[in-house]
């Protein structure tokens, strides 16, 4: 939960700093010292019928500061009664009273004037009114700022009660900079060893919690903790706060049994200081329940929720999102105990009272259908539950484009991440509605809902990828110099950090490549939000799978992979497929899915490594999508999870003794919605006017005997596994007589190109190209496991090899997959990474590889030529001239590229030699 300074702890200090100022409003009479006693000993019905009798004998046309001080005073103390004895109504009114009599503009300059605005605004969150909050607290802040100065106590305590009302309205971004503000305006100026610092780590926390930053924001909490139980007055229930925060955080990441002492000294702490009654205990009771329900034990998940309602429902709303997710939890909880008709009844009444009310909170509503969704599959009532689903993707579709648009693309996988639990609810109930999903039995499936499943896909697989490429394109054609120039400031910050990230840093230089990476985010975010053309975005309409058929000729098909986590170690692999006269698209469910990453992936692997026959691949990856494609000859193929590492023409079909390259034309892209591009008539399949060729890197150009050992030694320190010193350097002649060649082939149809060989085939030469055409790059390529110390992004594990390597080199000659991503290759219409494993990087649900393709994309490739294993040079030199040769011929690049691959078939007959490369995009 988020620790309200202005409700548990500035509420005090408020009053203890008002109580300080007595001496300037002067002698209370005995009527304000009985009201105070009885405010400081928690006796607040008794406080309110005294400070409401003084304030009626206040003298309101008195604007001296003393009489001002006095008058703030006894009001803000009034509305705190309400506000702790949690009457919020009341206390609203109060300070709209106060506000409504305060003419006198010096006097809101003032500190007590703020105090009372934070309280306000403290109260109208608590009515769910946070549009009004938020302008009271930018007020309090505009003040504060000007009275205090940004670096200022009184500063952060509004500052603070500011961004925990952003969290609450749902903008959480907007609160994780304001916390980061806070906080480190508060290290600078030495203001560390006070609850206000300590407040705002614990909500820094959470709010890195609800982004997915869990480690962090663990941190952030434990030194909240320690910060806390260090100040000579501590502030118990801000310390029972951060433990529960920390106990739930522990719960999301699976440290159950920590979780659940976490909370329960937590709520102890919380009970023992009398707030055994209040709304936030009730919500640590749920937190408490969930963590009983992932454990299984229903009694005691059911017992605490039931508690958690029964405080919870007499401080809020009953159509406030918080309860009807409460409701909803307890509904779940009694349909896994078998009591349906409890949970039954339960979601019926929530439903009723949200269905006709209008509302800003998406996410919370989504939650909730979402969970009755499932109770009504359950329960047979398979109609109603589909109407629940429909709403619900509905509701969460148009959060995520409220916000998507302005958020960097770090904080865009953040916040995918954060719904995964959601959408993967989603893609289950679908598939299981269709009748499809593995265990579970369907009287009468709804085959209609594949098409709602496809129109998912269509619309949010690889949705991050997707709008970065088009925020990039939008970025680089809109004539905006500024733009422009905050962009170029953007890639050269991203390229700092790649080389940092090849770097042994001391703990000062860390510090600098952290603060360097939150520059880039910020700038990154800055620029999408100055871009005007953004705001009209969330307006494009949605590609329907009907439209996709039309597109489709009748001896063609679609197939989306979809890879769905089914429980913590179980993952089921599905596919749809669409054709020209299917009534809907069909899904089928792989029934090598328990094996197909762990035994089958490594199976093709070790037979491509090792030139053997592979005899189970085809039956296990393809012969499932084989029986529903009789007479298909063309399929449009996106792929997911491990058919990212496939080279899916290397699948060779027992019964024919076939490759698949040999029966199929298979186009390969990232979403389905890509043939709307591909089927265009914009697209022009004859080969380009220009191209630019690099090969054969000197990696060690003009490196004395001396330079090479401290070239050695560098790359040895710059991650302390080694790993860049597995990295391929030999020397690749076939390489230079490839581009060559090919150079010379294009010149002599009068197009035109240039060439970079040895020592200038050098990173810098590549960043500094305006590339055009075609850009095909011979040299090694390499990609880093994740493991130990070297758990760092893909895109800054994976890239090529240039010339002149020298990892403490500006250019350092390890063009990585983040350095790409920065470039403009809006003009490309296909680069070839002519290297070893180019198609290799980290697999993210649903969003695809995190390697050189990704950054390829991203950078405005339209098609991108990689390779899925280490590749034969000479045979590697035979096809892409081969390729080229085709181009010229056909002007088409994918029958180029296809008969290229047949004809080293025909030549070297194992797939190692002739299947590794593989065509994506349009």
């Amino acid at each position: 939960m988020k620790i309200k300074l202005t409700a548990c702890t500035v509420l005090i200090l408020s009053l203890l700093y008002c109580h300080a100022q007595q001496s300037n409003i002067g002698d209370a009479d005995m009527l304000k010292t009985q009201a105070e006693l009885h405010f400081k000993s928690k006796n607040y019905g008794k406080a309110i019928e005294l400070y409401t009798k003084l304030i009626a004998q206040l003298n309101k046309r008195d604007t001296t500061p003393v009489y001002i001080k006095n008058r703030l005073y006894i009001t803000n103390n009034l509305g705190m009664c309400y506000y702790l004895s949690e009457k919020y109504e009341n206390a609203v009114s109060t300070y709209e009273q106060l506000m409504g009599s305060m003419s006198c503009k010096s006097c809101k300059m003032t500190k007590e004037y703020t105090s009372c605005l934070n309280n306000y605004a403290s109260s109208l969150v608590e009515i769910n009114s946070f549009s009004k909050a938020e302008n009271v607290l930018n007020e309090a802040v505009r003040i504060k700022a000007s009275i205090s100065g940004k670096s200022s106590l009184d500063f952060a305590i509004s500052a603070n009660n500011l961004a925990d009302l952003y969290n609450n309205s749902g903008k959480c971004y907007e609160a994780e900079q304001m916390y980061k503000e806070i906080i480190s305006s508060l290290e600078a100026s030495g203001e560390i060893e006070n609850i206000t610092y300590a407040v705002a780590l614990n909500n820094l926390g959470e709010t890195l919690s609800d982004l997915g930053s869990y480690d962090m924001a663990i941190s952030c909490i434990l030194k909240s903790i320690k910060v806390k139980k260090a100040l000579e007055i501590q502030d118990e229930n801000s310390v029972a706060n951060s433990y529960i925060n920390l106990g739930s955080l522990y719960a999301k990441t699976g440290k159950l049994k920590d979780a659940e002492a976490t909370l329960i000294q937590g709520l102890k702490i919380k009970n023992e200081l009398g707030y055994g009654s209040s709304a936030n205990y009730g919500y640590a009771l749920h937190n408490l329940a969930e963590v009983y329900t992932k454990m299984g034990n229903y009694t005691k998940a059911i017992s605490f929720t039931e508690t958690a309602i029964e405080i919870v429902k007499n401080k809020t709303s009953a159509t406030s999102p918080q309860l009807i997710l409460l409701y909803a939890s307890l509904a779940l909880n009694y349909t896994k105990a078998n009591k349906t008709a409890l949970a039954d009844s339960i979601f019926t009444a929530n439903y009723e009272l949200i269905k006709n009310q209008s509302t800003d909170n998406n996410s919370a509503f989504a939650n909730f259908l979402g969970m009755y969704a499932d109770h009504l599959f359950v329960t047979g009532k398979y109609d109603m539950a589909d109407k629940m689903i429909y709403t619900a993707i509905i509701y969460k579709n148009e959060e995520i484009a409220d916000i998507f648009k302005y958020l960097s693309e770090k904080e865009k996988i953040k916040l995918m991440d954060k719904n995964e639990a959601f959408f993967r609810q989603y893609l289950k109930y679908c598939i299981k509605r269709s009748g499809k999903y593995p265990g579970v039995k369907i009287i009468s499936p709804n085959h209609a809902i594949s098409g709602e499943l496809m129109n998912y896909r269509l619309n949010n697989k690889a949705i991050v990828f997707q709008s970065t490429q088009k925020l990039k394109k939008i970025i680089m054609q809109s004539n905006d110099s500024t733009v422009i120039k905050k962009y170029e400031t953007l890639e050269d910050y991203k390229n700092i950090i790649s080389r940092l990230h090849d770097m042994v840093l001391n703990a000062d230089a860390k510090l600098k490549l952290k603060n360097l990476e939150k520059k880039a985010n910020d700038l990154e975010k800055e620029i999408y939000n100055n871009i005007t053309t953004l705001k009209n975005q969330d307006d494009e309409p949605i590609t329907e799978w009907k439209r996709i058929q039309d597109l489709l000729n009748t001896n063609e098909a679609a197939i989306d992979i979809i890879r769905l986590k089914h429980s913590k170690d179980t993952v089921y692999y599905f596919a749809i497929i669409l054709t020209k006269n299917s009534n809907y698209p069909q899904i089928i469910y792989f029934d090598e899915s328990l094996n197909i990453e762990k035994r089958y992936l490594k199976y093709f692997r070790n037979s491509i490594k090792l030139k053997e026959d592979d005899l189970l691949s085809y039956n296990a990856f393809w012969k499932p999508l084989a029986a529903n494609l009789k007479g298909i000859q063309k399929i449009y193929f996106s792929p997911d999870g491990v058919y990212h590492s496939l080279s899916l023409n290397a699948l060779k079909n027992t019964e024919t003794n076939k490759y698949l390259i040999e029966e199929l034309e298979i186009h390969r892209m990232n979403n389905l919605k890509q043939i709307e591009v591909t089927k265009s008539a914009s697209i022009q399949n004859e080969i380009s006017r220009n191209s630019t060729f690099m090969g054969r890197p000197e990696y060690f150009a003009k490196s004395t005997a001396n330079d090479m050992q401290k070239v050695q030694t560098d790359l040895q320190r710059s991650v302390s596994s080694g790993s860049l010193t597995a990295i391929p350097f030999t020397d690749l002649p076939g390489t230079e007589t490839e581009v060559s060649s090919i150079h010379a082939l294009l010149q002599k149809n009068n197009i035109n190109t240039s060439i970079y060989l040895k020592s200038n085939a050098t990173e810098e030469n590549l960043k500094n190209l305006d590339a055009k055409g075609i850009l095909h790059i011979a040299t090694h390529g390499y990609f880093i496991p994740e493991a130990g110390e070297n758990s760092k992004e893909a895109m800054l594990r994976s890239g090529i090899v240039m010339a002149n390597i020298n990892p403490m080199a500006e250019n350092d000659g390890l063009f990585t997959a983040y350095e790409l991503s920065t470039l403009d290759f809006t003009k490309l219409k296909l680069i070839v990474f002519s290297a070893c494993e180019t198609g290799l990087g980290d697999v993210m649900n649903g969003e695809g590889v995190f390697g050189l393709q990704r950054a390829a994309g991203i950078a405005g490739a339209k098609t991108v030529m990689m390779s899925m294993w280490t590749v034969n040079d000479e045979a590697t030199k035979e096809l892409m001239i081969t390729f080229y040769g085709n181009w010229l011929k056909y002007n088409n690049m994918r029958k180029a590229f296809k008969d290229a691959q047949l004809a080293m078939l025909a030549k070297y007959k194992h797939p190692y030699y002739w299947a590794p490369f593989v065509l994506t995009g349009e």
